[in-house]
């Protein structure tokens, strides 16, 4: 699949006929895959309006899940995880309830609602206000440019990206560790921690 994403001031040149614009924006790309050779299998298609949109994921006799519960920026590739997850989340809540009574069954579905919420609402909102144009804040450029050069902060960064730790706790974790490697003090909290795991252990 190939997809590109640009600022209005330059539809111009994708409307109409989006193919030769689409790769000749990928021949002036560094490292970019070539183009040239390949063929189209679909249509090309374009949108111009994808807003990042919430609803509650469940309501009284009803669940969403999915884009239905929850569409994010597509740039992000979050949308068919979250969809297969969300799907996943609806049966582990639900399922047990299906032979129970409308109330037991509306209790279900409410902790569904809470759940989405709770895994996802933050991850959605940080994609959403990303997703504005707006300029790196401060905190994003402290943290994207120490885990340039510091290993356990990229790979916090990773788990961040890939939405396998939760919005807020990831960007605490992650905010942490960029301000002890900036202030010097990670190797000191790399051997409090060790030493506090050997204290625990209870080894002298």
């Amino acid at each position: 699949m190939v997809a590109v994403m640009l600022s209005k001031r330059r539809l111009d040149e994708f409307r109409g006929d989006p193919e030769p614009a689409v790769r000749a924006h990928f021949r002036g790309l560094e490292d970019a895959p070539a183009l040239d050779d390949a063929r189209p299998v679909a249509k090309w298609f374009g949108k111009i309006e994808m807003p990042s949109t919430t609803r509650p994921a469940a309501a009284r006799g009803m669940a969403f899940v999915g884009d239905a519960a929850q569409a994010s920026d597509p740039l992000f590739g979050v949308g068919c995880g979250w969809a297969f997850q969300s799907a996943d989340w609806l049966a582990e809540e639900v399922g047990p309830a299906l032979r129970g009574s409308d109330r037991e069954l509306d209790r279900a579905l409410r902790a569904y609602r809470r759940r989405h919420r709770r895994e996802l609402g933050a991850h959605h909102w940080l994609i959403s206000d990303y997703s504005s144009g707006r300029r790196f804040s401060p905190v994003e450029k402290l943290i994207y440019s120490t885990a340039a050069r510091d290993p356990e902060l990229a790979g916090r960064l990773e788990d961040f990206a890939a939405r396998s730790i939760s919005g807020v706790a990831g960007t605490r974790r992650m905010l942490a560790r960029a301000t002890l490697v900036r202030l010097g003090l990670a190797g000191q909290a790399a051997e409090d921690d060790a030493a506090g795991c050997v204290r625990r252990r209870g080894v002298q």
